[in-house]
């Protein structure tokens, strides 16, 4: 039967269980339960489809698998020639040690990882086609880690990974109100973060079911996970195109239709067949699944991997209870209590293994109500809600009874860890149940019905981006600080940077040495010509230079203890001004060119300064000119004269662009600006990524059908939108507090400083895809933050660079745009300015490029 998912059939899906027993040791304190039964309608023949024909289409088949990994010292083989089928309609139980392969070659049956050589079918089709619907609609898959977002409810988190299967929010609701009480999960409005972890278990099957898919997958199911209230034995089953779990009475007849358990070793199966066929073939007399495992293992020819585990139990009735594959009770063995006493009849062996045994207990019931035994690798204190009324415990009395509050929450009872009463009076029979699943599933089928068209595959591509932006929103809601924190911190690095750097220097100690004025220095207006002129004009200079505010002056009485202070660092240099200053001027301002060579060296002021901070020298000598400047026009106009004429032979004219008065702020604010837009969303997008990697949570949006530029179309939306805010403030704060304008078009920066946003983000999302984890993603964040900025000119010119590094600065990302968004803030330009345009060119083929390696580089790692 080849069926479209979602629509409604009798015929029975495969169900997919992965089982490690680490080194093959099954350990009696954490049992491992598999289930491995196909479940199916009496008189059902698992060979023929809802419509009667037969069906030779496997679930799922794999044919000398293959994959490799590579290492230092050479390939590390994982799958190696592996033959695997599964029957529709079974359980398939796949047991093996840790680094066997299991969840390998299940990454592979997902369409997540591709195999080297080999190939795998799911019913009928390649993992990855159209027509497979794998990853996708198809398949259920639970992973081995939680996989949720912590910050979601679990009605969010069914809505979005329903989303992500192609639901409606109709369709999402009626699941969800199904599987909350199905599986017992909390109420609903229960965030995830705060279950526990077997509630967070049972949330994470939800998911696998929440769409209905023909297979359903997991990866190292832990034990005490299921639980029912009824009053049969409970078992999972996958039904047809009906496709999530239902619950089925099982009558022990002898001859139970068995599920395959496959032996997993090195890479290769061992065996593949039923429990009871394995155990009839190489363990009659012992009779337990852990011996037929430990004895194809030694034949295999290699123990290491056996370990210690010939030295467990393997006969007492606690490890058969604890410890054997298979645990379950069937009715006929079901005792009742009857006012609080133990009846004593011989309990006989049950189950499907023939081994287990039921231990006798001593029972204080309240009434003569029938009571159902599970045992407790079954379940456990975090599985059981406040739909369970009361729990009894097999050694001693209840305490804590009823203790949950109307939400479900509380402590609930204590009980014995060894088997437990469920009372089911009022439980509604499990064929009722069931019934009432296939109806509601059949009222609603074709769940994950996708159109082939393109307008069809694009919708559902939509549906997806869509519901991971609301998955995305919802998270960073649910964290303010850190929103707030993603919102204020660029505008916060950018006050931080235009307070710290870019305003001139003031305040600095500057020695004075002045033998011209030794007295108090008073300024005396009029013409130093002039025979009754008696001021000192070395106070004239300084008074003008005081006004700066840049120096503070420190008088000394001789020239070395100027040079004293300095080489202690008290001061930044020195000023001297000779005996004859003010004379010395007179005679050049009167002689000219025939001033006496004594004149010429005695007008000179003489300056010494300390090189060591090279901006600190650069300063004071931009002020020592402008001061002299200012003084020889002082000067010039009282005595009459054209200021021009005492002025150098050279002159500046008006600035083309830009204002008289620029500092090293109105240069670096745009660089910075740009930086730290880049450098945000780079590691933002990265850890973000990573953690979802680390969690689980991307693999198992992958299997969904969700792709990388879907994942990465989603979190550009949310990024852009936090961009944008970013962008705004930060401008704000420069205008507004700094002084620091937009001369041109403000829309032209804004696009600008967004659009490298986006290239910053495109980038975290590729590093990403080769980083294991979120330190990496920083410390790679910071390696890259200050040679983009040295190396793309945003601190310095790239006229300043060697040749060749100009070359290379040039395709950097950053480098047009750094210019680019210069030249829109100083120059007062807009896009088609040539030193603007190539700005979003560059950005533009940058974003472009990250995104086609992200996704060439993702489909490269999938192959491998």
């Amino acid at each position: 039967m080849d069926t479209q998912p979602g629509n409604a059939g009798n015929s029975n899906e495969a169900f997919i269980m992965d089982e490690k027993a680490t080194d093959l040791n099954l350990s009696t304190e954490k049992p491992n339960i598999m289930l491995s039964e196909a479940i199916t309608d009496p008189g059902m023949d698992l060979g023929n489809d809802s419509h009667g024909r037969n069906s030779t289409v496997l679930a799922v088949e794999v044919r000398e698998a293959y994959k490799e990994y590579p290492g230092k010292k050479g390939p590390s083989v994982v799958l190696n020639g592996l033959n695997m089928k599964v029957k529709k309609g079974s359980i398939y139980s796949l047991l093996g040690s840790s680094g066997c392969g299991k969840t390998t070659l299940l990454s592979c049956c997902v369409g997540v990882r591709n195999l080297n050589k080999g190939e795998i079918r799911i019913f009928g089709h390649k993992p990855g086609s159209r027509d497979a619907g794998v990853p996708g609609p198809n398949v259920g898959f639970m992973p081995q880690e939680i996989a949720l977002y912590p910050e979601l409810t679990i009605s969010e988190i069914l809505l979005y990974f329903g989303r992500l299967y192609g639901m409606s929010k109709k369709e999402v609701k009626e699941s969800m109100e199904f599987l909350v009480g199905f599986l017992a999960l909390p109420p609903p409005h229960r965030r995830v973060g705060s279950l526990s972890g077997g509630q967070m278990r049972r949330v994470s099957f939800s998911l696998a079911l929440i769409h209905s898919p023909r297979l359903l997958i997991l990866d190292e199911p832990v034990s005490k996970l299921f639980i029912c209230n009824t009053s049969d034995t409970c078992l999972i089953k996958t039904i047809a195109e009906l496709n999530v779990l239902a619950m089925r009475n099982y009558r022990w007849s002898g001859s139970p239709t068995t599920a395959k358990v496959g032996l997993m070793r090195h890479g290769r199966l061992l065996a593949e067949d039923s429990p009871e066929n394995l155990i009839k073939l190489h363990s009659p007399r012992i009779g337990l699944l852990e011996d037929v495992v430990l004895k194809l293992c030694l034949a295999d020819g290699d123990d290491n991997e056996v370990g210690h585990s010939s030295s467990a139990p393997t006969s007492s009735h606690a490890s058969s209870l604890e410890d054997v594959p298979n645990a379950m009770i069937s009715p006929q063995n079901i005792k009742n209590c009857k006012n609080g006493k133990q009846e004593q009849n011989n309990v006989k062996n049950t189950t499907m293994n023939p081994t287990i045994k039921v231990q006798n207990c001593s029972l204080n019931c309240e009434d003569n109500s029938s009571k159902t035994y599970f045992p407790s690798t079954l379940i456990d204190e975090e599985v059981l809600s406040v739909e369970l009324k009361k729990v009894i415990c097999l050694k001693g009395s209840v305490e804590n009874e009823n203790k949950w509050d109307k939400n479900g929450e509380g402590n609930g009872p204590s009980f014995d860890k060894n088997l437990l009463c469920l009372e089911n009076n009022n439980s509604p029979s499990v064929e009722e149940l069931r019934k009432q699943f296939i109806q509601q599933n059949q009222n609603s089928a074709g769940y994950a019905k996708i159109g082939d068209s393109v307008s069809d595959r694009f919708k559902h591509s939509a549906n997806r981006i869509q519901a991971m932006i609301m998955k995305n929103v919802v998270t960073l809601l649910r964290n303010i600080p850190f929103l707030l924190f993603m919102f204020i911190m660029p505008a916060l690095q950018v006050i931080i940077v235009c307070i710290a750097i870019g305003p001139d220097p003031k305040g600095l100690s500057f020695g004075l040495v002045n033998h011209d004025a030794r007295n108090a220095c008073t300024v005396v207006p009029g013409c130093v010509v002039n025979d009754n002129y008696t001021g000192s004009l070395s106070c004239r200079f300084l008074h003008i230079l005081d006004q700066k505010g840049t120096l503070k002056l420190k008088t000394y009485d001789n020239e070395e203890d100027a040079i004293r202070d300095v080489g202690d660092a008290k001061t930044w240099g020195y000023l001297l001004f000779h005996d004859n200053y003010t004379q010395s001027m007179k005679d050049r301002a009167l002689f000219g060119t025939q001033t006496e060579p004594e004149s010429i060296y005695g007008s000179r002021i003489k300056f010494r300064l300390d090189q060591s901070n090279l901006q600190i020298f650069r300063e004071t000598g931009k002020v020592f000119l402008e001061s002299f400047k200012e003084y020889m026009k002082s000067v010039s106009e009282d005595c009459g004269i054209d200021p021009i004429a005492t002025e150098p032979p050279i002159y500046f004219g008006q600035s083309i662009f830009g204002e008289d008065n620029v500092n090293f702020t109105d240069f670096l604010a745009p660089s910075i600006l740009l930086a730290i837009l880049f450098f945000f969303p780079l590691s933002g997008s990265g850890i973000a990524y990573i953690s979802e990697k680390k969690i689980g949570t991307l693999s198992r949006s992958m299997v969904a059908g969700v792709t990388t530029f879907e994942i990465m179309s989603a979190y550009l939306v949310v990024q852009v939108v936090l961009l944008c805010i970013q962008v705004a403030l930060s401008l704000v704060i420069l205008e507004w507090a700094f002084q620091v304008k937009v001369m041109g078009p403000v829309h032209c920066a804004y696009i600008l400083a967004v659009m490298v946003g986006v290239a910053g983000m495109s980038m975290g999302f590729l590093l990403a895809v080769f980083l294991n984890n979120e330190l990496e993603a920083v410390l790679v964040a910071l390696g890259t933050f200050l040679p983009n900025m040295l190396l793309s000119g945003l601190l310095w010119p790239l006229e300043g660079m060697p040749i060749y590094l100009q070359y290379l600065s040039r395709i950097l990302p950053c480098t047009f745009a750094g210019e680019a968004l210069r030249s829109v803030f100083t120059r007062g330009v807009g896009y088609s300015h040539p030193s603007v345009y190539p700005g979003f060119i560059s950005v533009s083929i940058w974003i472009v490029i990250y995104w086609t390696l992200n996704i060439v580089v993702q489909k490269y790692k999938a192959k491998k």
